[in-house]
């Protein structure tokens, strides 16, 4: 139950956080794919309509300092843990997939070793 309220709760911050704000934008993208790998499908779905649209508002933030280009880019991490553990949505894997590589480093190993792992 903890984990689905902290899904909630990140899918809030990333609806309300604003375009100046990559920090939070960040933490809420990374906080929306903690809570994807570790919540059981069932328990996911109610919360995918809000994770998405979070996601989605994430991802077309700015990015033209590294800050704001990591929050991007943790959301990208994001929806590829989204979809594919939980939607299997092909359009939604598509775009993860299509912005592979990620430029930094953390954000494009993390993405990458998700997608390897799904796959083994």
């Amino acid at each position: 139950m903890f984990l689905y309220e902290m899904g909630a709760k990140f899918a809030e911050l990333g609806m309300w956080a604003e375009a100046d704000m990559p920090d939070v934008r960040q933490n809420a993208a990374c906080g929306i794919a903690v809570v994807a790998k570790n919540l059981a499908p069932q328990a996911f779905a109610s919360l995918i309509p809000n994770v998405l649209k979070a996601l989605e508002r994430i991802m077309t933030g700015p990015t033209s300092d590294d800050d704001e280009k990591a929050a991007v880019e943790n959301a990208i991490s994001a929806l590829g843990i989204v979809a594919l553990k939980h939607t299997k949505d092909q359009a939604q894997i598509s775009k993860f997939l299509s912005s592979l590589p990620l430029s930094g480093e953390g954000e494009n190993q993390e993405a990458t070793d998700y997608l390897l792992e799904h796959y083994e």
